[in-house]
């Protein structure tokens, strides 16, 4: 799809650039999509203690029952 140069330029999309396309209300909209990133990307923007302080708490599974060893 070839769009404007002054278009592209004021959306920061480049050649090459991935885009969805969606008719909404008898306008077409166009977005860039974001690059995919695999799991090795997305985790290794914060190390193993920065991700357990962050979610530290954002699940209660309630007291203890019978022999686990439940540590923190």
């Amino acid at each position: 799809m070839r769009i404007s140069a002054d278009i592209a330029k004021a959306v920061r999309l480049e050649a090459g650039a991935q885009v969805e396309v969606e008719a909404r209300d008898g306008t077409v909209v166009i977005r860039p999509v974001e690059a995919e990133r695999d799991l090795k990307a997305l985790f290794a923007a914060k190390t193993p203690e920065q991700w357990r302080d962050e979610y530290a708490g954002a699940f209660d599974w309630g007291a203890d029952r019978g022999r686990e060893a439940v540590t923190e």
